[in-house]
């Protein structure tokens, strides 16, 4: 290059040859083409031509680069031509593409491009051609076909990642650099060539399988896929998980559900990779005791939960639970602390159930209550209520169960039955109802028919035994029925409810038959015992068997025979009477022994009367420290002068009397009972006053049977009187009146039968009547009247009474 103007040597020519000579010529703006110069070197003088613009020559190379499934690139060689400039290159495609233009440009320094959108399986033409500013060049053309898509070609072989492998897992990568066949690979998938066979899916170079079993060896394989379908897989490897180790402590155990005697428990399984767990063994010890270490072999079993029964109530617990697995090995101990509940009232029965349902008489069952509060079930109660009825009567109290049978309530009645259980804590709450109805009377059992005498006159005497069962319904009648042997008629007569009867107008040596049967509202009972009897023969005078035509005399036949029946007829009567005397004669004796036996326990009652009276009245003139009361007047129980002021009744009379009394003494207790707690104040207050006086009377009147036979007082007190009283004492504690009758009949028992009094005191009589008083200070009446009572337990019962807190006002009272 110069600078210069004019002129310019070239040197290092070859000589005598003919050079291609070029000139450009540049100013600051522009730069002129070059122009060719020719010459001969030697002397000749070169000639410049002026520098022309032409069209621009074809790419020297045009071919395809890639070709995938539905695109392809491809590329070129521009020119080297320095006389023309190329602006740049422009492509052309045929047929045309489904998606994208046809025709493409592109700037002189581009020498690739890609066409996309192309079809599958279709041949297409490309042109290309280089243009500037003056025009076009001519082109280059090139064919291609684009080809069906397939599947991904085989991939690659995983290889093992150790740092990701364990007792349940493995890890595996792969290189993704393979032919997807003309279609994006979208998914690869991990094959397990073993028991299981899975397959794993992921979109990533790699994979960590789990789930596997410990020191297992598993074969592996590799697949690709496309929207074509899978590859073939890929080579096979046989990675291993890790050796099994033993389980991990188990950490979390929760209690469930604390009971006074039992603890439920709950516990998550502990980490044990690529090993099934088996079972666990619970042991438990109690806190204090851990210095022995005595624990306790509790549970073996595969659940994650159990029921540990038999344990104390408020006491601390350690429980240590292990796992074990498939290969034997255990996991380490983990202590749990637990604590079982504070005693407490018991569950309520469950399943109560009717197993027999007949007239008066249920039987029922119940299974026990599902927790015992942590102390033994001591009782059970039962409840009924009738119809609609809202208030729960008690029908049993103290059974034992898990089962009762029970003649109280009514027949053809609709019942409901609830039941509860009791500790020494308390009762239950009450089981679900049991409504059901009661079964309807039925005909009454068969009674037993005897016979009493047989008469001469015609007439038999006969008594009988009132039926084994009525079936619920009261026997309303007695029916007796006969009829002679060869007879089939029978005859029938109504006795009502008699338990005896005579049957007249039955003929002389006759035999006949009896039975008896009875009835109810429901019906007839079945035929009593069939008894056969004959009638003997009617007594006759001489008179009644001769007439008056009739003659006397030894020759006539029909005296002879009048003669020989008066003989039998005196003869019969000789052995009747004999009979009939010896019969009297042993009635005189027994009624003679009976007679003196009374009259000597009447003496000893008598006896023992005036001893108790005399001690009475000694006790009241005399001031007891335990005792501020003011007694009553003495003449109030003034025992009697003498026997003889009293009249003298037999003993058979003493015995009507006291069975008369002690039936009055049953019906005044029964009636108390029931209305107990129906707000019937008035009923507990003239059932104590009626059994009061009874006393009182009974002591008056010197009624006390002698040794071995028990008085009245000791009679009410062997049937309940003393619950029943202090029952309804403690139910009416306001009502001044039923604790006056009930102080007072406290009083009799303590006058005339204070050891029965102390012996009636024992188990739940005697707590009740402690409880009674100490809740309920009524006054000081009733105090002195149970320091009384308790004397006299503690004087005849070697049991210590518990203290009692008497609110009286006065000091020496407490």
């Amino acid at each position: 290059s110069t600078q210069s103007t004019g002129s310019e040597s070239c040197h290092d020519m070859v000589q005598g040859r003919l050079p291609e000579l070029r000139a450009a010529f540049i100013s600051e703006r522009t730069r002129v083409p070059p122009c060719k110069m020719t010459g001969i070197i030697g002397n000749r003088k070169l000639i410049h031509p002026q520098p022309v613009e032409g069209l621009p020559r074809c790419v020297l190379e045009f071919k395809l680069h890639s070709v995938e499934q539905n695109k392809f690139s491809c590329k070129w060689t521009p020119p080297r031509d320095p006389y023309t400039k190329v602006t740049g290159f422009r492509l052309t495609i045929n047929p045309p593409p489904d998606k994208g233009p046809c025709t493409a440009e592109v700037p002189e320094e581009v020498v690739e491009h890609v066409f996309e959108g192309l079809a599958d399986s279709t041949q297409y033409a490309v042109s290309i051609v280089c243009f500037n500013t003056v025009g076009e060049s001519s082109g280059r053309e090139c064919q291609i076909t684009t080809s069906a898509p397939t599947v991904p070609s085989q991939p690659h072989t995983p290889v093992e990642m150790p740092e990701g492998a364990g007792q349940d897992r493995i890890a595996v990568k792969w290189d993704t650099a393979v032919y997807d066949g003309g279609r994006p690979i979208t998914e690869w998938e991990i094959c397990t060539h073993s028991a299981n066979n899975k397959c794993y899916t992921t979109k990533k170079n790699g994979m960590q399988i789990k789930d596997l079993r410990a020191g297992t060896a598993y074969t592996l394989s590799l697949r690709a896929k496309n929207s074509i379908g899978w590859s073939a897989p890929s080579q096979r490897i046989s990675p291993k998980t890790k050796d099994p180790l033993p389980p991990a402590p188990v950490a979390v155990c929760n209690s469930t559900g604390s009971l006074p005697n039992s603890l439920s428990l709950k516990w998550m399984p502990p980490a044990s990779p690529g090993v099934d767990l088996t079972g666990y063994t619970v042991f438990v010890s109690e806190q204090s005791r851990l210095s022995g270490g005595s624990w306790e072999h509790a549970s073996n079993q595969a659940a994650l939960e159990t029921l540990i029964s038999g344990l104390t109530a408020g006491t601390d617990y350690d429980i240590t639970i292990l796992a074990h697995n498939e290969h034997g090995m255990t996991s380490d101990p983990v202590v749990h602390k637990f604590r079982t509940a504070p005693p407490s009232c018991p569950g309520p029965p469950t399943a109560l159930r009717l197993i027999k349902n007949q007239p008066k008489q249920i039987e029922l069952a119940w299974d026990p209550p599902s927790s015992d509060g942590g102390t033994e079930v001591t009782g059970y109660t039962l409840y009924f209520k009738t119809g609609g009825g809202k208030v729960w009567k008690m029908l049993h109290d103290g059974a034992r169960g898990p089962s009762h049978v029970d003649s109280v309530l009514p027949v053809d009645t609709e019942c409901t039955l609830m039941i509860k259980a009791t500790n020494k804590i308390g009762p239950s709450a009450g089981s679900e109802a049991l409504r059901f109805m009661t079964a309807k009377p039925l005909a009454p059992s068969a009674i037993e028919l005897a016979v009493v005498s047989v008469d001469p006159d015609g007439a038999l005497q006969l008594k009988w035994s009132p039926p084994e069962k009525d079936y619920g319904a009261k026997i309303t009648a007695y029916f007796v029925e006969w009829k002679e042997v060869d007879e089939d008629a029978w005859k029938k007569q109504n006795f009502q409810r008699e338990l005896a009867g005579t049957v007249k107008g039955l003929k002389p040596v006759t035999g006949y038959c009896v039975r008896a049967w009875c009835r109810n509202s429901a019906g007839n009972s079945e035929p009593s015992n069939l008894i056969t009897i004959e009638t003997p023969k009617m007594d006759t005078d001489v008179s009644d068997l001769i007439s008056d035509d009739d003659e006397l005399s030894p020759t006539s036949s029909r005296a002879a025979e009048a003669a020989a029946k008066v003989d039998t007829t005196a003869e019969r009567r000789t052995k009747a009477a004999d009979r009939q005397s010896q019969r009297e004669q042993v009635r005189a004796e027994r009624a003679r022994d009976s007679k003196s036996s009374k009259e000597e326990r009447a003496e000893q009652r008598r006896q023992r009367v005036e001893a108790a009276t005399q001690r009475v009245q000694e006790e009241r003139h005399q001031p007891d420290c335990h005792d501020p009361v003011e007694t009553e007047p003495a003449e109030h129980h003034q025992a009697p002068e003498g026997v003889s002021s009293q009249p003298v009744l037999s003993a058979a009379e003493l015995e009507a009397r006291r069975k008369g009394r002690e039936r009055v003494v049953v019906t005044i207790l029964s009636k108390m009972r029931a209305k107990t707690f129906l707000l019937c104040g008035a009923t507990q207050q003239h059932g104590c006053e009626a059994l009061a006086d009874m006393c009182a009377q009974a002591a008056k009147e010197r009624l006390c049977e002698g040794e071995g036979e028990e008085s009245l007082p000791e009679f009410m007190l062997r049937v309940g009187a003393l619950s029943t009283v202090m029952t309804a004492m403690t139910a009416y504690p306001g009502s001044v009146k039923v604790q006056n009758a009930g102080t007072q009949l406290l009083r009799s028992f303590l006058e005339n039968g204070a050891r029965p009094l102390s012996v009636a005191m024992r188990g739940c009589p005697h707590r009740h009547v402690m409880e009674a008083m100490r809740g309920e200070p009524w006054g000081a009446d009733l105090n002195a009247v149970a320091i009384r009572i308790v004397d006299a337990y503690n004087a005849h019962i070697k049991y210590s009474a518990p203290c009692l807190l008497y609110t009286s006002p006065s000091p020496r009272d407490s």
